[in-house]
């Protein structure tokens, strides 16, 4: 059993932060563990967007930005996530833009096909579309992609699973968590399978991992203590026995990972942060290192998906979703009240730099960076502020309201038409460029000719 996962050395938080009493800061993991929660955060983006990078070439432009599997699983929705957590964290317009091409492309290629579900199924593309369309402010897309969703039908032969099928009855959940937590092993980790005696795996498909986080979300739901403490006892085990000898989500670091970060969600609990912040670390400074020594499995190898960017995938989206937490503690161990609005930060005392959250929490604080480094919220702030998208917007609408009735009626009737040349033997064919986007004023043509 002990051959599926590495021993957990880790020390507490307090231990990670001392040096060797001489104001030294200790190298390797220890070394990272001790970085204050900004300074980890920088080294985490820039590891994570080179990872983006080399998985966009690989998996979009070496394709021929075209779209042979659209699944968030093992297709290209998976980088239009991975595009779209950058964006949050860095502000990057260009991702944004790319991300919703991408979509774009799995809207195409997913029409038709019956798999219905958000990681396999038609279900994932016109979520994450509506949700990049909205900070495109494309409200036609949000539309288009919100009524595909809709037209989404569930029938009784879809299996009652998570992956290819759907949830069940409220009560049949509850019963079944309950017969679930009733009967796990002896060591706090939970069956793969009804009547499986083997107590090895502990993975977010099988084992504790999964469990912790349905027990977690089972909780918010129903609020009942008996499923948080649950989840608590879960992640004991996800904590000593969940450093896994394989990246990935499914079976990986990556996703046993999560279960800290649900649980510190859950509870408020800054032990988990720490460990989840403690497997982060392990990922970014070991990784690497133990695939190339062949100590550690890279990830699934299929005819989808090449190993090498399948983890490349899980470990940037995984980092770049670790800085969102790492800020938000860093402002409440401080206890910053949280301003108004942005403007407010960037009129206080030249200590404190405004840091907008990307998913729209504004928090300040004096954090101590280091000199020359680059605060990659406070640039998602600048790059794509909330507050001035509702002003401008608010603008655009009053000087529609105050058209003439006749010039706002051929205002709201406007078409724009985009045309690309006719393919010749002269003239390369630009099928696979073709965009509605022209430009950010007048945003997307209706007809593409």
């Amino acid at each position: 059993m002990a051959d599926r996962f590495f021993p957990n050395d880790f020390v507490a938080e307090a231990e990670a932060s001392d040096g060797d009493g001489e104001g030294h800061r200790p190298a390797g993991l220890r070394g990272l563990l001790s970085l204050p929660y900004s300074r980890l955060s920088d080294r985490f983006v820039r590891a994570a967007r080179r990872l983006k990078d080399k998985v966009v070439e690989e998996t979009w432009v070496k394709a021929g930005r075209k779209v042979t599997d659209y699944t968030l699983y093992t297709g290209s929705l998976g980088t239009a996530l991975l595009l779209f957590k950058s964006f949050q964290v860095t502000g990057d317009l260009g991702d944004l833009a790319l991300a919703a091409d991408i979509v774009r492309a799995c809207d195409e290629a997913s029409r038709g096909l019956p798999f219905l579900t958000f990681i396999c199924g038609r279900a994932g593309v016109c979520a994450l579309g509506a949700v990049i369309a909205k900070h495109c402010d494309d409200q036609l897309r949000v539309t288009q992609y919100l009524s595909s969703f809709d037209e989404i039908t569930v029938t009784e032969k879809v299996p009652n699973e998570l992956l290819y099928g759907r949830s069940d009855e409220q009560d049949d959940v509850k019963n079944t968590l309950r017969y679930m937590i009733k009967n796990k092993f002896p060591s706090g980790n939970y069956p793969s399978s009804e009547g499986n005696e083997s107590d090895r795996l502990v993975h977010w498909c099988h084992g504790a991992p999964g469990v912790a986080l349905t027990l977690a979300k089972a909780y918010e739901v129903f609020h009942d203590d008996y499923f948080k403490q649950a989840a608590a006892e879960a992640a004991e085990v996800v904590w000593n026995r969940g450093l896994l000898k394989r990246v990935g989500i499914c079976h990986g670091v990556s996703g046993n990972a999560y279960v800290f970060l649900s649980l510190y969600r859950l509870t408020g609990n800054v032990e988990y942060l720490y460990r989840a912040k403690a497997f982060a670390c392990f990922l970014l400074e070991k990784a690497d290192r133990l695939i190339a020594e062949g100590t550690m499995h890279g990830g699934l190898v299929n005819a989808k998906s090449h190993c090498l960017i399948r983890n490349a995938i899980i470990i940037s989206c995984h980092l770049l979703y670790f800085v969102l937490h790492f800020y938000l503690d860093e402002v409440m161990r401080m206890g910053i009240s949280l301003p108004v609005s942005p403007w407010e930060s960037r009129r206080a005392t030249p200590a404190k730099l405004g840091v907008v959250d990307p998913l729209q929490r504004p928090a300040a604080g004096p954090f101590r960076r280091a000199p020359g480094s680059v605060d990659p919220l406070q640039l998602a702030g600048k790059a794509a502020s909330p507050c001035r998208r509702a002003m401008a917007k608010e603008a655009r609408k009053k000087a529609i309201d105050d058209m003439d009735p006749k010039m706002k009626e051929a205002f709201e009737n406007i078409k724009f038409y985009k045309f690309y040349p006719v393919k010749t033997p002269d003239t390369p064919d630009v099928n696979n460029v073709k965009a509605r986007y022209i430009n950010r004023y007048y945003r997307n043509a209706h007809y593409l000719m």
